[in-house]
């Protein structure tokens, strides 16, 4: 079996499965990608729809704890997914899970407790998940309370698709650690979240898009990375641990909010220069040279889904929730029923 994603360094191309990323995007949604990490194939139509129905009714485990969740939430601060995080070995117990149905249910239960953060913290009253949606498009209802059309279902989807996994970061070295060692599936996975959370991991999508925002205002965006540089700060969305060309992900994003900006809109070529006067800077006075990869645009994109960038991190661990789920099965040598 090809392994679960794998990088080509050289060419640009990300790999799930021995797939290419870029030729699943167009055609395939959520939980077909869902089903080639976790079985290492995609799926009949059979098994789409069987994927597809175990995880709408595995929403349901999430919806029956909705009012203990909030209750929680209320009097302690702490966030609805991280609350799932630590009820994951109990609701494993409690409902005598195996390995694949307790990973299956996390991954089904991440867009709720997501969307239940992000609609309580801005004052809005929280939207059930709809039996009738795909897992992308029930998170764009869930997060605007707003039937999502077709072409956002299409885009949101790819977003989802593009960061569902990635051979070598931390949250996965830490996920994969704390495994080896014994732990359980909820120490697992606050392990991963904790990583996931760092501003030099999925938190630079955020940051990425506060200084795109600042470059667009200012007068020099060169005078602006380069002052940037100088004072020890991070030019994210530039550079990347392994691939040494651009990032495909990032391609693909490139093009998407191009597509789904106004043509007049200066946002696109503001990120063009970012991406090229900051490839300059860096070289200037790094000697280093870089490409622009996926944090560049991930968060720029998700606005234009009326999500803000506060969002971007969270919406990286629903997507990294299904890769997270094969890497889990793997370690744990278990069977994928």
């Amino acid at each position: 079996m090809e392994p679960i994603s794998r990088i080509d360094a050289t060419e640009g191309v990300l790999y799930f499965r021995g797939l290419s990323v870029a030729d699943l995007t167009p055609h395939r949604d959520f939980e077909e990608v869902l089903y080639l990490l976790v079985h290492g194939d995609l799926p009949s139509s059979a098994e789409h729809g069987a994927m597809s129905q175990a995880l709408t009714a595995k929403r349901q485990v999430f919806i029956d704890r909705l009012d203990s969740f909030r209750m929680t939430r209320e009097r302690s601060g702490t966030p609805a997914l991280e609350l799932l995080v630590e009820a994951m070995d109990e609701i494993k117990e409690e409902l005598s899970l195996t390995p694949y149905d307790a990973c299956l249910t996390f991954v089904a239960c991440v867009p709720i407790a997501v969307a239940l953060d992000y609609r309580t913290n801005n004052g809005m009253e929280f939207v059930e998940p709809d039996a009738h949606m795909s897992h992308a498009a029930n998170l764009l209802w869930m997060l605007t309370g707003k039937k999502p059309s077709s072409r956002d279902i299409h885009d949101f989807t790819t977003c989802l698709v593009l960061h569902m996994d990635d051979p070598d970061n931390p949250s996965l070295s830490a996920l994969i650690d704390t495994l080896g060692k014994g732990g359980s599936l909820s120490v697992a996975l606050t392990e991963a979240i904790r990583e996931h959370r760092g501003r030099l991991h999925h938190g630079a999508g955020a940051e990425a898009a506060k200084m795109i925002i600042q470059c667009r205002d200012s007068p020099d965006i060169r005078e602006y990375l380069r002052d940037r540089l100088l004072a020890g700060e991070k030019i994210y969305g530039l550079g990347h641990r392994i691939y040494r060309t651009l990032d495909p992900r990032a391609r693909i994003l490139r093009q998407m909010l191009r597509d789904r900006l106004a043509a007049e809109d200066p946002l696109p070529e503001v990120i063009e220069r970012v991406a090229s006067l900051g490839a300059e800077v860096l070289s200037e006075h790094k000697g280093i040279v870089v490409h622009p990869n996926v944090d560049l645009y991930n968060a720029v994109v998700y606005s234009t889904f009326g999500l803000p960038s506060s969002l971007n991190t969270d919406l990286f661990a629903l997507s990294r929730a299904a890769g997270w789920m094969a890497h889990i099965l793997d370690v744990l040598g278990a069977e994928r029923v």
